[in-house]
């Protein structure tokens, strides 16, 4: 039964010449977390999400080895493609703190992402996070908690940064088989050498800043025993102390339905799509007088085969297409992986 596994897969050309770096370049960091969990990440998410809960308070530990191959490595027009390995560690553990209605669960994880030459793309991501989850009467979990990420690009330092969350919201099963969870997430993100611009373009003694708010609704249907549907809709909002222009301030919408199918005792699917648009709040495009808006389309496809219990193994394929009013950030970009889990 697909409810019992759980399956779920959880994104002017006259400025250019007084940024420190490309466009093409600020637009990789930018997206870069979002296109890996794209692909492999979700895939990942499906593995680790659709297991049968472990008894007696042993901690679910998984490792990922996967080799991929990435058509548009820094999200322009100019199209560079590359391959890359990526290892990955997951470690989850809940902790019982009054019958069945109280939980803290504990979690952790870290992707190493390495390009074989186009290096400056490659990350380390880690991650970690606790959560509060108290079950209330009529299948209604409210939900709290914090998160610390940090991201590392070793060959580009500017990209670097780290960030703070805290988080709540609740997921209540309306039904056995309709469930809606919401949740609100604060976070800080502080970069460790990235400056500052005042609104003369210089650069200040202080680093960049951005201050994130998210919210976010999902609706999800259980079908057949084998097929969840699921709608996401997403609010985000970022603000940051880099004045310049407003460069990095936006509101984004972004709307994306999945599927995921049990296609046979060891088999499984997930499909989505995903429309994300971002309003800038004072980038303008180029040779334009108006603001950038951007316009991303996003569309993926996992497969996961089960060998054994600790087992398994999987291929997915994304494809995105970035449509803009700026004409230097117009791109598409395909990611071709395949991988396996083991868990102990």
């Amino acid at each position: 039964m697909i409810r019992k596994k759980a399956i779920a897969v959880v994104l002017s050309a006259g400025l250019l010449c007084c940024l420190p770096e490309s466009r093409a370049a600020v637009d990789t960091r930018r997206e870069a977390e979002l296109k890996y969990k794209t692909t492999s990440q979700a895939a990942g998410e499906l593995y680790m999400q659709r297991r049968p809960s472990v008894e007696n308070l042993i901690p679910e530990i998984t490792l990922g080895l996967t080799e991929g191959f990435d058509s548009n490595v820094n999200l322009d027009p100019s199209k560079k493609s590359d391959s890359y390995i990526e290892e990955s560690l997951d470690a989850r553990y809940t902790y019982p703190i009054k019958d069945d209605s109280l939980d803290v669960k504990f979690g952790f994880d870290i992707v190493n992402s390495t390009y074989y030459n186009i290096t400056d793309a490659s990350l380390f991501d880690g991650s970690a996070y606790v959560n509060l989850e108290g079950k209330m009467p009529n299948d209604l979990t409210f939900i709290g908690g914090y998160a610390f990420n940090t991201v590392w690009y070793p060959n580009d330092e500017n990209g670097t940064y780290i960030s703070n969350e805290v988080s709540g919201g609740y997921k209540h099963y309306i039904t056995s088989r309709v469930y809606q969870k919401a949740m609100y997430r604060f976070s800080l993100k502080n970069y460790i050498d990235k400056k500052r611009r005042l609104g003369n373009a210089e650069f200040s003694s202080e680093r960049r800043a951005d201050l994130r708010q998210v919210l976010e609704h999902e609706v999800a249907v259980y079908i057949f025993e084998n097929v969840k549907l699921k709608i996401t809709n997403q609010f985000l909002v970022n603000d940051s102390n880099d004045q310049y222009f407003d460069y990095y301030d936006y509101s984004q919408y972004k709307f994306g339905p999945s599927m995921t199918v049990s296609l046979m005792d060891k088999l499984y699917n997930i499909s989505s799509f995903s429309l994300v648009h971002r309003e800038y709040a004072g980038r303008r495009a180029s040779g334009k007088n108006s603001r950038q808006k951007d316009d991303l389309y996003i569309a993926s496809t996992s497969l996961l085969y089960d060998i054994t219990k600790v087992i398994s193994v999987y291929a997915t394929y994304s494809y995105r297409e970035n449509r803009s009013t700026e004409t230097l950030d117009k791109y598409s970009s395909s990611i071709f992986a395949t991988g396996l889990y083991y868990s102990f």
